[in-house]
């Protein structure tokens, strides 16, 4: 994910002076998660205590870090017949997006030429807000559990900035198309580190 301050680049020196300086430690807190990069590297050695006041940081939190495994999904395919919701997402047509009601529709209303915003183009907006209300409607019908909530949302999330036309951060677009912010979304199931902590 782009994001100003992310410490990706930084995991191996901050490792080497976890190693040098506390070698005998067994947990290991992130203030300022973030893009929870750092905890999710962290997190198959240590057990892992992660904040942040963002919300998005909390529910990534929530679906990298608080979960051990990738979901089952059980009670969604029990009342739906929806084997993989990362799938069903990707294989989302248009036209079914389309019936979602405007006042629904927040990301085309507000970040798309729609709402006379370029930051995501409008087919990838509508299928984002598509995605996010039948998540909600999904959690509401108490088809999915919070932790399964969770981490639709994080694949969500961690989806987004691939398709996005931003130079780096959210603050402004770009003015004309980046090639990747023409592409179609795709949500990828992400990898879950169970650490038996």
């Amino acid at each position: 994910m782009r994001y100003i301050g992310c410490k990706k680049l930084l995991l191996k020196d901050i490792e080497k002076v976890i190693e040098d300086n506390v070698d005998y430690a067994e947990s290991f807190c992130d203030i300022f998660s973030g893009t929870v990069s750092v905890a999710n590297y962290f997190k198959p050695k240590y057990k892992i205590i992660s904040n942040d006041i963002l919300n998005y940081s909390y529910c990534i939190q929530k679906g990298i870090i608080e979960n051990s495994n990738i979901p089952t999904f059980k009670t969604l395919k029990k009342h739906t017949n929806i084997e993989c919701p990362v799938k069903y997402f990707n294989d989302i047509d248009n036209s079914e997006c389309e019936q979602l009601s405007k006042e629904k529709r927040f990301c085309q209303n507000n970040y798309s030429p729609k709402g006379n915003r370029m930051y995501i183009t409008d087919t990838n907006a509508l299928k984002i807000d598509f995605i996010r209300n039948k998540i909600n409607d999904w959690y509401k019908n108490s088809f999915i559990t919070d932790s399964e909530y969770y981490y639709l949302i994080s694949v969500l999330v961690e989806a987004v900035p691939s398709i996005s036309n931003i130079a780096g951060t959210y603050g402004a677009y770009n003015k004309w198309w980046d090639k990747r912010a023409l592409n179609n979304i795709e949500l990828k199931d992400i990898e879950i580190t169970d650490n038996n902590r």
